[in-house]
């Protein structure tokens, strides 16, 4: 860690490589000194401050890493600069800006050039390369750029031949003439703008072997025909318009996404002995209809698996679930799946996401299902699965997400024998089923995440993902939940988010004190049962909590004057029980309106414009009326005042309630995947380029 050294007694240096430090501050400005110098490494640090120009006029060196680090401002041109023996350089992820110096298209010994995941302006012409002739690495993926096509077929069978050309969310209208890169191993176009058709010749490019294609989240409509899959180890279309029947993968394919097109079919009968030795299969968000082919049994290195939000019908495979022994993510949700849940779950089953929600399963859950002791995420709500509380869960203790909702469920959820082991628990769904009796104390006592330490400045952002093998798998875990009886999807599921429903049960009896020692929960929800006694007054000590409702029970005396202290609520709804006394004052109190309150009727307060006994003036004071006007029409939403960031991570229940809010959290989420994943996209990208 620390400063770079000044080296200025070491005049004689060929090669600096200081990669994987935390080594900051600025490049030393006597570096221009090293007049030998020809391999500079200063990759994966914290470096800040400008380029200085005289990097890129030392005489002798040959490569230039600087990636992942914090680099800033423009890089300035170079005036009368001498023939450089530059051949890789490698600017990646960090901040610069501003056009691309013009001085790099010059430099005719260059091979390998990525200037990715910076903040380059400007329009750029992709035959402005035609003099790099031996340039083989090329890479302007996620800048600001806007990466032109414009020239004749002929111009760009003038292009260098590249080896790799990754050039992700470059503002691209049009599909660039390829059809001459007989070298290419590795095209990437997504995050672009290209419509209409994929040509049929970029499966012939290098003879077939293309190992490495991504032109997912972009506007084709068409596979031109005839296409022929051939060597495609990594194949990503998804996120298009493409139509017709789903085509067959290629029978080489590694990693297969077929996902969100609007693609019609059933799956060929076939389809798993053609994915041999695939890891990744996801059709997903299409109109694929039928059986699941008994084949995909054959798939046996898959460790994802995703046919969610399709039509697809029949029973589930006995022999889908036995594939467990190397299938992390099985996903099956929002389909017309009928019959009951396999209980084949092998000993040494690896499963950690298991969705099977919005189906139509019946009987119970599966009892070999406690093999799978690395479950993450257990999905199984709006089916019609029965029977009682499956207690044998608790042997899950890496569970994290447990949505049972809108199913046949009955019962008391207490288990005499069990300790409720679920230290890792974050989402707990167990709405509209028959649950009934007192919500036990230890049931809440076993919910060691909820218990963390609430100090949001200390607080670790991720996402619920898994990460396969070398970076070359990544999955993206979802959730389905219900909120006042609509389903409703979070597509990126923070592991700081936390919440607990269990509305529209039977559940009776007093809350359990034990609640408040949730102290990280973000959304409490167990309106519409039969609760009886005082809200617990330890309620107040959840100071993260975001949205609570108790509305529709039977509870009665004052609310907790605490509660006024829930600086971060932004939705409460305590209507229609047997509250008595005046609403605790304080401007948190204040946001909310009458029908937070209303059904109450031994309430009183200004919100109810109901006064209490005792109270000098009847009336209520003007300024407190005008201040309950303003806040009656205005989008009152507490926790956006402290910043995006905790925004982000601890709104929960205004996402269903407002669309302002939704496409706030979906872009500030969506920046945080970009800086979370940064790195290790990069890296993934490195050891594809190693195999291939």
């Amino acid at each position: 860690m620390g400063s770079l050294p000044s080296f200025t007694l070491s005049r004689n240096l060929s090669s600096v490589s200081l990669r994987d430090n935390k080594l900051m501050g600025k490049i030393p400005l006597d570096w221009e000194g090293l007049k030998h110098l020809t391999i500079l490494d200063l990759s994966n640090n914290s470096l800040s401050g400008e380029l200085p120009a005289f990097l890129f006029s030392l005489p002798s060196l040959e490569s230039l890493k600087l990636a992942n680090n914090q680099f800033s401002g423009q890089i300035n041109e170079l005036e009368g600069m001498y023939p450089s023996p530059l051949g890789e350089l490698d600017l990646s992820s960090n901040n610069l800006e501003g056009p691309i110096p013009q001085f790099l298209f010059k430099i005719t010994s260059l091979s390998s050039l990525s200037l990715a995941f910076n903040k380059f302006t400007s329009t750029v012409e992709l035959v402005g390369f035609i003099e790099l002739k031996i340039l083989a690495v090329l890479d302007l993926s996620y800048n600001n750029l806007s990466v032109g096509t414009r020239g004749s077929d002929s111009a760009f069978s003038l292009l260098p031949q590249f080896n790799s050309l990754m050039l992700a969310s470059c503002k691209l209208q049009k599909f660039p003439f390829l059809k001459n890169q007989s070298r290419l191993n590795m095209l990437d176009l997504s995050n672009n703008q290209i419509t209409g058709d994929i040509p049929n010749w970029i499966w012939e490019i290098h003879d077939g072997y293309l190992p490495y294609l991504n032109l997912s989240h972009n506007h084709f409509t068409v596979l031109q025909e005839p296409y022929h899959f051939q060597t495609h180890s990594y194949l990503d279309i998804h996120s298009n318009l493409l139509t017709g029947a789903m085509p067959l993968p290629p029978p080489s394919a590694v990693y297969v996404d077929f996902s969100s097109n609007k693609f019609t079919s059933s799956l060929a009968a076939d389809i798993g002995n053609l994915l041999s030795s695939a890891i990744y299969f996801n059709i997903a968000n299409n109109s694929i209809v039928d059986d699941i082919p008994l084949s995909l049994c054959n798939a046996t290195l898959l460790e994802v698996l995703d046919l969610s939000d399709n039509s697809l019908s029949g029973s589930m495979p006995s022999c889908l679930m036995a594939m467990s022994r190397s299938l992390v993510v099985l996903n099956l949700h929002g389909n017309k799946l009928s019959g009951n849940i396999p209980n084949t779950l092998p000993r040494d089953c690896k499963l950690e996401t298991l969705d099977l929600s919005f189906n139509q399963f019946e009987g119970e859950i599966p009892q070999s299902l406690v093999n799978c002791r690395k479950l993450k995420v257990l999905n199984l709500g709006q089916n019609r699965i029965g029977s009682t509380f499956p207690c044998r869960l608790d042997k899950l203790t890496n569970m994290r997400v447990l949505v049972l909702h809108s199913n046949r469920f009955s019962g008391k959820i207490s288990c005499p024998n069990s300790n409720y082991s679920w230290p890792h628990l974050q989402i707990i769904d167990l709405a509209s089923n028959n649950f009934n009796g007192v919500l036990p104390p230890k049931f809440f006592s076993s919910l060691g995440a909820m218990m963390a330490d609430g100090d949001k400045s200390n607080l670790h952002l991720d996402l619920l993902h898994y990460q396969g093998r070398d970076f070359k798998t990544y999955y993206q875990d979802t959730v389905t939940m219900a909120f006042k009886g609509t389903p409703t999807t979070l597509t990126k599921v923070l592991t700081t988010l936390t919440s607990i429903d269990l509305s529209s049960n039977n559940f009776q009896g007093s809350m359990s004190e034990k609640v408040g020692d949730l102290i990280s929960l973000l959304l409490l929800n167990l309106s519409n049962n039969t609760l009886t006694g005082q809200i617990p007054s330890s309620v107040g000590n959840l100071k993260n909590l975001e949205s609570l409702d108790l509305s529709s029970n039977q509870l009665t005396g004052e609310i907790p004057e605490n509660m006024s202290s829930l600086t971060f609520l932004s939705l409460l709804n305590l209507s229609h029980n047997q509250l008595v006394g005046r609403i605790p004052g304080g401007r948190q109190m204040q946001t909310f309106l009458e029908s937070s309150f209303e059904g109450n009727s031994g309430l009183c307060g200004f919100q109810l414009n109901r006064t209490c006994n005792g109270d000098r003036d009847p009336a209520f004071p003007e300024s407190q009326l005008e201040e309950k006007q303003l806040y009656s029409k205005t989008d009152i939403c507490v926790s956006a005042a402290v910043g995006s960031l905790v925004g982000l991570a601890f709104i929960f229940g205004p996402l269903w309630l407002s669309k302002r809010w939704r496409i706030c959290y979906n872009k500030n989420v969506d920046q945080l995947i970009l800086r979370i994943f940064n790195k290790k996209g990069k890296q993934m990208r490195k050891n594809l380029k190693e195999d291939w």
